[in-house]
């Protein structure tokens, strides 16, 4: 978490993969909040994620 980490080039040296058709010098942002809305399919807030862990798993 402590990392700064401003680029693509950056991401992708750190994590060992391939840099994809993403210019090097693109920023990156981090995203520390669960990527995807904690709702169900029909709306109701009471989604427990899908599994212990996962981002989208609500903590209590």
């Amino acid at each position: 978490m402590s990392e700064q980490i401003e680029t693509w080039g950056d991401l992708v040296e750190r994590a060992g993969v391939g840099i994809g058709g993403t210019p090097s010098d693109a920023p990156v942002t981090k995203l520390i909040s669960a990527p995807i809305p904690i709702t169900g399919s029909d709306g109701t807030k009471d989604f427990g994620g899908c599994g212990s862990g996962c981002g989208c798993m609500p903590q209590a």
